[in-house]
Order: C-alpha cells, then structure tokens, then sequence
C-alpha cells in the first residue's frame, strides 16, 4: 500500500479494514490484533512483514 515492499503496521491496519469491512474493528482491538500480529510474524523485529 505504502509502496515500500513491506507490509508495515499501516499496511496491515488497511488489509485488516478491508476485511473486516463494513464493520470495524475497535481502536482497541485493532492495536492488539496488530500487536499479536507482529509478535507472531515479524521474525526480525523490524516492525514489518
């Protein structure tokens, strides 16, 4: 999305909108699926997939 060939938190905040849509996800429940996502996948701690 950003166009820098990482899928980075706002990446995954727009993947994770789309899908969700029409209904959205909380402030709250968006930072912790972001968070378990990240904890999961980012192997190198950079922040990015």
């Amino acid at each position: 999305f950003d166009g820098d060939d990482m899928l980075g938190v706002g990446d995954l905040r727009q993947v994770i909108d789309r899908l969700t849509a029409p209904q959205r996800l909380s402030e709250g429940d968006m930072q912790r699926l972001l968070q378990y996502l990240l904890e999961e996948a980012d192997l190198d701690d950079d922040g990015a997939l």
